[in-house]
């Protein structure tokens, strides 16, 4: 099968032809149709990512995966091929403390990290645990459905579960990119009022279409959340960007009691915030990793519905992942990067 393949951290893909794999026990065969590119992916090519260690060369990349069921392996029940689905990232043990409180994406016994460490979704066929699959509903588009794995279901996790955002209450986000701008949508469907900022105009512009009141590029971000609030601040803020200044600035434009969420992450990257700070406003700090399967399926359900739109800047045939990965890399994607593997 054609795939799209790293050979070495710190390396561009190359395609290949690779062996199809076989589906075992309890396992499904998915021929991909559509595959997102994501910020991670250049973590996972650079080789600085939590997962690298366990990364065995040569590596296919892909987590934002959707596809049709091509075929079921043996003892495989409740799935039918030609069925389309998307894929749940990380394989999980279901039993340890984290997987029965609904912490998932903390599990202790994390099988396969589907694209970060096992093979992904940058080739024709990707096999996965059948657990790994939610099905979809026939009218969306693939290009757009891939999405679903990580852009939406972790921005249903960030701003409602991590965040706690309620209706009635003032939410910012900083980073209003591939991720952000669904986390615009979900707070904008929990009731909230929404403040994004970002770098960007054009972005900026798409936050607008979905809800947003936004800060323009160069304006201190504090000082513009004080005033569009009467001088209260956001009761939430989620960081997308995991870079130093804006999260210094999200932190900044909490009222007292309120709670950053940070979701984006760099390799080098800490947060600093004075102890003063978060001691005598009582504020939180809370990191919010990928989705649990409730929240995913929600994500799907939100969709299907047409409650939050995936936002695709571009798509573009597999064999220029490449390409796709510089166009992310640059800054210029408004929304995600789709490959499109087959019709």
């Amino acid at each position: 099968m054609r795939a799209m393949v790293l050979e070495g951290f710190g390396r561009r893909l190359t395609e290949a032809q690779v062996p199809k794999p076989d589906p075992g026990p309890g396992e499904v065969l998915l021929r991909v149709r559509a595959c997102g590119v994501c910020q991670t992916d250049l973590k996972i090519q650079k080789g600085g990512h939590a997962s690298s260690p366990r990364v065995v060369f040569p590596h296919i990349p892909g987590h934002e995966v959707s596809g049709v069921v091509e075929e079921l392996g043996p003892g495989t029940t409740g799935l039918s091929p030609g069925d389309p689905v998307v894929v749940n990232i990380y394989d999980i043990c279901g039993e340890c403390e984290y997987c029965r409180s609904g912490r998932e994406s903390l599990c202790v016994h994390l099988g396969a990290w589907i694209g970060f460490d096992s093979p992904g979704g940058m080739a024709e066929y990707v096999r996965v645990p059948a657990r790994n699959v939610v099905l979809l509903p026939r009218h969306l588009a693939p290009e757009r459905a891939a999405i679903l794995g990580d852009a939406i279901a972790t921005s249903v996790r960030a701003v409602k579960t991590r965040g706690e955002v309620r209706p009635g209450q003032t939410v910012l986000i900083t980073g209003a990119g591939g991720v952000g701008l669904h986390a615009v949508q979900v707070a904008r469907w929990l009731g909230a009022r929404v403040i994004a900022a970002d770098i960007s105009a054009s972005r900026l512009q798409l936050a607008r279409r979905y809800g947003a009141e936004t800060v323009e590029p160069g304006t201190p971000v504090p000082d513009a959340v004080r005033a569009l609030t009467g001088g209260a601040g956001a009761d939430v803020a989620l960081d997308f960007t995991g870079l130093a200044a804006p999260l210094a600035a999200a932190a900044a434009s909490l009222r007292p009691g309120g709670r950053l969420v940070m979701v984006g992450y760099q390799l080098d990257t800490s947060l600093t915030v004075p102890t003063q700070t978060l001691v005598i406003s009582e504020l939180e700090v809370r990191g919010s990793r990928y989705c649990n399967r409730r929240e995913f399926e929600e994500a799907v359900d939100l969709v299907g519905r047409g409650a939050i739109e995936p936002v695709v800047a571009a798509v573009m045939p597999l064999e220029q992942a490449n390409e796709a990965l510089d166009l992310l890399r640059s800054g210029q994607a408004d929304g995600r990067v789709v490959l499109k593997v087959s019709d």
